[in-house]
C-alpha cells in the first residue's frame, strides 16, 4: 500500500506480519476496507514524540473500515491523538485486538489503546490489553469518545454514534507531575 492521503484501497491481510525492529509511518486518511482476516501484525513501532494522529492508520475516514486484526506488542509514542489502530476515527473498527504500549506526550492530548479520538462511526467487539499512558485524556479503548457507548459490560451511554462490546484489560497511567 502506498502512503497516499486519498487512500481507499480494499485489501485483506493474507498472513501474519512481523514489523519488529522496523519503524512505521502511519497510513494517512484511510477510506477503504482493511481486513486483517484474523491475522496478526507484531511489533508495530512508531516513534513520533511530537506527532499528531498516530497509529497504524493516522485516521480512518467516514466509510473506512478496519476489521479482524490483531496488533501484538505495539510500541507507539507520539504527541497527541494516539491509538494503536488509529489516531482519529470516523469509520468502522470491528473485531480488533491490541497489546503493548501506547504513549502520548502532549498536554490536552487523546490517547487510547485502540483509538486516540473517536469522532463518529463505530467501534465493535474490540479488545485492548495495552498499557496506555498520557497527560490528560486517556482511555483503554478511546482517549476521547464523541460517539455513544451502547454496550460495554452491560452499561449504556448515549451520544451520537456507537461503541459496542469492547473490553479493556491493560493499565492506564498518567506520568508523575
Amino acid at each position: 500500500m502506498r502512503n497516499d492521503p486519498t487512500q481507499n484501497l480494499n485489501c485483506t491481510l493474507a498472513a501474519d506480519i512481523d514489523l519488529t525492529g522496523q519503524d512505521w509511518t502511519p497510513i494517512q486518511s484511510y477510506a477503504g476496507t482493511f481486513d486483517g482476516d484474523g491475522n496478526t501484525i507484531t511489533g508495530l513501532n512508531i516513534d513520533q514524540s511530537t506527532g499528531s494522529n498516530v497509529g497504524l492508520f493516522a485516521s480512518i475516514a467516514e466509510g473506512g473500515t478496519v476489521k479482524n486484526l490483531t496488533l501484538d506488542n505495539v510500541g507507539i509514542t507520539a504527541g497527541s491523538n494516539v491509538g494503536a489502530i488509529t489516531g482519529q476515527n470516523w469509520g468502522t473498527i470491528e473485531n480488533c485486538s491490541v497489546s503493548g504500549n501506547v504513549i502520548g506526550s502532549s498536554v490536552n492530548s487523546y490517547i487510547g489503546g485502540i483509538v486516540g479520538q473517536h469522532y463518529g462511526g463505530t467501534i465493535t467487539d474490540c479488545h485492548s490489553s495495552a498499557t496506555v499512558e498520557g497527560i490528560t485524556y486517556i482511555g483503554g479503548i478511546a482517549g476521547q469518545n464523541n460517539a455513544s457507548i451502547t454496550a460495554l459490560h452491560g452499561q449504556r451511554h448515549r451520544d451520537r454514534e456507537q461503541l459496542f462490546l469492547c473490553r479493556r484489560c491493560g493499565g492506564t497511567e498518567q506520568p508523575p507531575s
